[in-house]
């Protein structure tokens, strides 16, 4: 296990005395070597760090009926002491697990997770109860320890509530580039749309998108851990159709549909930034406007 200590929620985060990185924003682990590609005359660098990537979050087995679930599941990680997010939901407006099903709809953290040797997660997960007291589900500190998981492989993890256990699979990347996916589209007539994300060396899903979409604008911005020579793979699916994209640092779209995505036919816009610490340092968009396939190097 690669965490270590867990503390009872409380008003305040625990202090101990692993726990400096909360007080005070580090810099995370960097190569001294820069990862330097040369396209044409452009030259893209990446300075790579230690990140955290959640591929899901999930019941231990699957259930016998349907239960609601919210709070919040956050990381406090080596950037930025406050949470960044990876599940929050209110309970007014719980997520509902259904029946067979055990996977909870995690969201796209606001930040890539960037991690020193020891970090938080600040878990409060309860289930609401039509009647009677809510019952909790997992509430804690839990500490993390990096030196005591292997960084580059698809890890697992176990929260051990009084009425669930709570399973997580991750991994840790001590050469990750943060990588921002945003796809903006219209569509005339509701569709069930699912688009999800890989990575090299991992087979997990990382769900960008799931269910219906008709209208135009934003469709989701989502932000993943991408090794920094690996690629990117993003796919959609909507009825019998499948399209994918591959998109690598410093390359640029690797391979992309050369036809219109059906369904968006005024537009459906794709874009892929990869960033050091926010900051970008290559960007590319693959789009299709009034049927016109395009792809191009963004400004950054």
């Amino acid at each position: 296990m690669a965490w270590v200590y867990i503390f009872p929620r409380g008003r305040y985060c625990p202090v101990g005395p692993h726990d400096s990185h909360l007080r005070q924003p580090t810099t995370p682990h960097a190569s001294s070597n820069t990862y330097s590609c040369v396209r044409g005359i452009a030259r893209d660098n990446f300075v790579p760090a230690e990140m955290l990537q959640v591929f899901s979050l999930g019941l231990s087995s699957p259930l016998a009926h349907p239960i609601n679930i919210y709070e919040s599941f956050s990381v406090r990680d080596g950037w930025e002491p406050l949470r960044n997010y990876l599940f929050r939901r209110s309970r007014d407006d719980p997520a509902m697990i259904s029946q067979g099903c055990s996977s909870l709809p995690l969201c796209s953290p606001c930040r890539g997770i960037f991690v020193t040797q020891f970090f938080f997660m600040d878990v409060d997960l309860w289930i609401k109860e039509e009647k009677g007291s809510d019952k909790q589900l997992f509430s804690g500190y839990v500490e993390f320890d990096t030196s005591l998981a292997g960084f580059g492989y698809r890890l697992s993890g176990r929260f051990q509530g009084e009425c669930h256990g709570l399973d997580m699979r991750y991994a840790l990347l001590g050469d990750g580039i943060e990588t921002v996916i945003e796809v903006k589209a219209e569509a005339k007539q509701p569709s069930d749309v699912r688009i999800s994300a890989s990575t090299s060396g991992f087979d997990d899903e990382i769900s960008l998108y799931d269910g219906k979409f008709c209208g135009s604008g934003s469709m989701f911005k989502h932000i993943v851990a991408v090794k920094k020579r690996g690629e990117l793979r993003v796919v959609l699916k909507m009825g019998d159709y499948t399209y994918k994209w591959t998109f690598k640092a410093g390359v640029g779209v690797v391979l992309a549909p050369e036809h219109p995505v059906s369904g968006f036919t005024e537009y459906f816009v794709m874009n892929v930034s990869f960033r050091t610490r926010g900051k970008k340092a290559s960007a590319w968009q693959w789009s299709c406007i009034c049927n016109h396939v395009c792809v191009s190097k963004s400004c950054l």
